[in-house]
């Protein structure tokens, strides 16, 4: 059988030359054919050993980039009437439209069975106090819609929105709070209106709740599942998420500018030199889930999606909202 085989494959091999001599010009696309082949080997080989890092980014620094700080909120609703106050083309403003009347018809579905709680049940047409959010009543949805309701010139509901935040809105010590979710929609939505109404009565609620949060920063890394609190306690331990503890820093960075306190700041400081020290110091990705105790890693679960989405996406955002802020940028592209 060898023998058989060794046969065929010469009789084949000086076919295939013969046909070459008697045509010329198969030579040439024959030898190119070759030294093609033997180019994309030899260059697919060398790249198994070059140990340059992927480039998410140029070296380059955009302009977005420059060294800048926080915009203030005067600034900031100045610049969105510059960009809103235009004409657009047929087909966008008909979406735009398309979106604004959805957002009108389930703002008074709300208004209608649930204005003042967390949120509507549009199934059975009543309001739920208690959410996964803030386990008591504060109006989540009103809070969390006052920026787009200014952004979209709902002024009227906007009124109603602000009254309510003014009369009704209050936090005190003891209330149940998930504080990643209530710190991107409750002091995150209250900072954006303050940003672009420039109403102080944002700011103050803001401060009220953030306030309140401190005490849970006692040991460095705060529980998600907490109790508001004005006073002192002792700190408590357990498992908290990258998204969880990485996700405050925008808010409270924002805090912190605005009244002047470096204390907000402070708190979101220490966490990301404790992230920092675990990612520089194993030399590896970040896992997703550490002890809040001494900030060692629960897993080797290694995520960009799920409990790990949000703090990566803060870093570029810290950035952006204060470009002095180069950590982050640093964090983020190593």
């Amino acid at each position: 059988m060898k023998v058989f085989r060794s046969i065929f494959f010469n009789r084949c091999f000086r076919n295939i030359i013969n046909r070459l001599i008697r045509k010329p010009f198969l030579i040439v696309i024959f030898l190119l054919f070759m030294s093609t082949l033997i180019f994309l080997i030899f260059h697919e080989a060398s790249g198994l050993n070059d140990s340059r890092p992927f480039e998410v980014l140029p070296n380059t620094r955009p302009f977005i980039l420059e060294n800048t700080k926080i915009m203030s909120a005067s600034d900031l609703k100045r610049r969105l009437t510059e960009l809103g106050d235009h004409e657009v083309a047929k087909d966008l403003q008909e979406k735009r439209d398309f979106v604004k009347r959805m957002m009108k018809e389930c703002w008074s579905v709300y208004v209608k069975y649930a204005f003042g709680r967390n949120e509507a049940d549009v199934l059975k047409k009543i309001g739920n106090s208690r959410s996964e959010i803030y386990h008591s009543a504060k109006g989540i949805t009103i809070i969390d819609s006052l920026d787009t309701l200014l952004l979209m010139n709902m002024y009227d509901e906007y009124s109603m929105a602000r009254d309510w935040t003014k009369n009704s809105l209050h936090f005190k010590p003891g209330d149940h709070i998930n504080l990643f979710e209530s710190t991107i929609r409750i002091f995150g939505g209250l900072l954006s209106a303050y940003y672009l109404s420039n109403e102080d009565l944002f700011v103050e609620k803001a401060k009220e709740f953030a306030d309140l949060t401190l005490p849970s920063f006692s040991s460095g890394i705060p529980l998600n599942s907490i109790l508001l609190s004005n006073h002192k306690i002792r700190p408590t331990h357990g498992r908290v998420s990258l998204s969880e503890i990485g996700t405050l820093h925008l808010e409270y960075a924002a805090l912190s500018d605005i009244t002047k306190n470096p204390i907000y700041l402070q708190k979101v400081m220490d966490i990301r030199k404790k992230i920092e020290k675990e990612f520089y110091s194993n030399d590896r990705a970040l896992v997703v889930r550490y002890s809040s105790r001494d900030f060692s890693g629960y897993s080797n679960l290694i995520s960009i999606g799920s409990e790990g989405d949000s703090f990566y996406e803060y870093l570029i955002k810290s950035h952006i909202q204060n470009k002095s802020d180069i950590t982050a940028l640093t964090f983020f592209m190593d």
